[in-house]
């Protein structure tokens, strides 16, 4: 379900969206998992969240799906490949694999839950008039020119997640991160790029650039994690049917696909694309099977 009134917002972890308010969103309330309950099921799993990331800190940020493209661009531009820096200066992830929003998620959930996008104007530039290097989804494609780029850095800066600086010190200062371990992580991503091997993390040999170390302006963007709704529902057995919280069945009610509780342990996993539309599928058709083969034989 991805009600935000029964989910809460559990923070540093935000809510996506869609807003689901009675008027807006697509109306996934838990609404078959709350009737399971009124009739005795048991639940499972539902501290598991479908976790998303990177985003900007800007409220609701499913606008950053649908909203105006300086909205749209700054997401795109946030996940780019170039540095990214946890709470401490440091790296924490293969910035190659950004549009990776499991990976990411979990990265940025050892990291402390919070990342910072470096760019200096040679990378902001690239930005602005040739494209990002890697898209956002099939929202903003890779090359596409991102002209609302200046727009997204001046509405960032008043809402308090983009930076702009003259200096490194600078800009450490604004993001609240120890410059000396800032400047001392982009030197060592001069070197990777100079070498064009990453000994760290392997991020792609084409997305290592060096830092203009010596000249400003310099760039960094927010991000923070989200989710869209939870894993969790109710509790079954092989034959897709309900269970109370003492594991008996509950006659004639049959649970399938994602109201179904403990398939995930932390998070969702998209490695296998279609995996959730799929299950939900092929639990249903064997459930009704269950359910017909218990109906023939008088239960």
């Amino acid at each position: 379900m991805n009600d935000s009134s029964a989910l809460g917002m559990f923070e540093p972890v935000w809510y996506r969206g869609p807003v689901t308010d009675g008027k807006n969103g697509d109306g996934r309330t838990g609404d078959g998992i709350q009737m399971a309950q009124l009739v005795g099921a048991g639940v499972k799993g539902m501290h598991t969240i479908a976790g998303n990331a990177p985003y900007l800190a800007d409220l609701p940020p499913i606008n950053q799906f649908m909203g105006a493209d300086e909205l749209k661009q700054g997401r795109c531009a946030l996940a780019q490949p170039w540095l990214w820096v946890d709470q401490h200066g440091k790296r924490f992830f293969n910035e190659s694999r950004g549009s990776v929003f499991v990976d990411v998620y979990n990265a940025m959930t050892s990291a402390g839950g919070v990342m910072y996008n470096i760019i200096d104007q040679q990378k902001y530039d690239q930005l602005v008039n040739k494209g990002a290097l890697l898209p956002f989804n099939a929202i903003v494609m890779a090359g596409v020119p991102l002209k609302a780029l200046p727009k997204t850095f001046e509405i960032g800066q008043q809402r308090g997640w983009a930076f702009k600086a003259d200096t490194i010190d600078d800009l450490a200062a604004q993001i609240g991160v120890p410059p000396e371990n800032l400047k001392e992580t982009m030197k060592k991503v001069n070197e990777y790029a100079k070498a064009g091997k990453d000994p760290e993390f392997g991020r792609l040999p084409e997305h290592l650039a060096t830092f203009n170390m010596e000249k400003g302006p310099y760039y960094a963007l927010k991000g923070i994690r989200a989710f869209f709704l939870t894993l969790g529902g109710v509790t079954v057995n092989p034959k897709f049917q309900a269970l109370n919280p003492q594991g008996d069945v509950i006659d004639n009610l049959y649970v399938v696909g994602q109201d179904i509780g403990g398939l995930y342990d932390s998070s969702y996993d998209l490695r296998c694309e279609g995996s959730a539309s799929s299950f939900a599928m092929t639990s249903g058709r064997l459930a009704a099977d269950n359910a017909l083969a218990d109906v023939k034989a008088g239960k």
